[in-house]
């Protein structure tokens, strides 16, 4: 179960990073501007990209990786992983109990597979936005190795 959280966790990270960079492309800036987007979350960011992505000259891709996510509720998993509460009952899986703003909650049962799968959309969600801005662009990054994400 920890494995499986923390590696939506860096996914999620993985996504934000990419929705950051891809903002920045959109608006014609490059790394320097990173300190600009930082403290933008997931949500605005996308609400910001969506806004400009019309200056780009490939929106139409753009918007697609975007609606392909909100299709996929990859915020909301995303979150439903990050804020939750858990606890694994011997024999039974995992569970995690939720409770979303406005009150309602909910308690969710799954597997640590379930964690993964939630995981790989995610990094693939990072690969897509990353695939749809500038390829060409130099930004610091850190690979230490392995053949994980």
């Amino acid at each position: 179960m920890f494995a499986g959280v923390g590696a939506v966790v860096v996914a999620g990270g993985h996504v934000e990073w990419e929705l950051r960079r891809l903002l920045l492309w959109v608006r014609g800036k490059g790394p320097h501007h990173l300190p600009e987007v930082t403290r933008h979350l997931w949500s605005t960011l996308v609400q910001k990209i969506r806004a400009e992505a019309g200056q780009s000259t490939n929106a139409t891709d753009v918007l697609a990786v975007l609606d392909w996510a909100d299709q996929a509720d990859l915020m909301k998993l995303r979150n439903m992983v990050v804020h939750a509460y858990w606890w694994v009952t011997p024999g039974q899986g995992i569970r995690a109990n939720r409770h979303e703003k406005g009150g309602s909650g909910y308690i969710l049962i799954g597997t640590p597979a379930d964690l993964t799968q939630i995981a790989d959309k995610l990094f693939t969600f990072a690969q897509r936005l990353r695939e749809v801005s500038s390829p060409d662009d130099r930004w610091p990054e850190a690979f230490l190795g392995g053949d994980d994400h």
